[in-house]
């Protein structure tokens, strides 16, 4: 029956995926072919049949685990690669590298930003004058 092939089809799609679309119109596509297949005049029609689907029932704590592993399946361990991409050996990033990401509303506040935008000419000449001779002096 064709039904039966779209449920079958939809059920293939719900594993692949797993995406909660996938899963409501399967659910709906169930529904449907059981409300097709009508009990006869001497059955009983339970209460399913005629509130029709409803909202997936709350996963208790061994179901929702279980999602979870299987989600994890095939992925690599926990954590984070930023700084490990470009490197021979895996490290961590660099507090350097953190800093270059760093918020600029963040950098405003503190000390070293401020007391730069308050130094004065004199002050910030100097210590110019003495990074250019510091630089000079490591280069030799």
């Amino acid at each position: 029956m064709l039904s039966d092939l779209r449920v079958a089809a939809a059920k293939k799609e719900a594993e692949a995926s797993g995406t909660t679309k996938a899963k409501r119109k399967l659910a709906a596509l169930e529904a449907a072919t059981a409300a097709a297949r009508a009990p006869a005049d001497n059955e009983f029609i339970s209460e399913n049949d005629i509130l029709g689907p409803r909202k997936k029932a709350k996963a208790d704590y061994a179901e929702r685990m279980a999602s979870i592993q299987k989600g994890r399946e095939g992925r690599e361990k926990f954590g984070s690669n930023k700084g490990k991409q470009n490197k021979a050996t895996p490290s961590s990033s660099t507090n350097r590298e953190k800093a270059r990401n760093k918020p600029i509303m963040m950098i405003m506040g503190s000390g070293a930003v401020k007391s730069k935008k308050q130094a004065s000419l004199r002050e910030k000449q100097r210590k110019l004058r003495a990074h250019i001779n510091k630089s000079k002096k490591s280069r030799r």
